[in-house]
């Protein structure tokens, strides 16, 4: 990454932070209901780790230069 990201890059990335929030805000409530909020952390923050992995991945792929002559 050369830590300059396009202005598409930087709204695609904000609008998952915020599906995610509301993901993991569900998946902690159904393990709440269920009785047990050790899970429903485990499973929060399970959703943020695939947001975050799935954005490594798509940020890190490489970009060949060619060299020139």
């Amino acid at each position: 990454m050369t830590g300059r990201l396009s202005a598409e890059e930087a709204r695609r990335m904000i609008l998952e932070k915020h599906a995610a929030g509301a993901r993991a805000q569900l998946a902690y409530l159904e393990w709440l209901f269920k009785g047990n909020p050790a899970a429903g952390s485990h499973a929060a923050f399970a959703v943020y780790d695939g947001v975050v992995q799935s954005n490594r991945r798509r940020l890190n792929r490489r970009r060949w230069l060619w060299p020139i002559g």
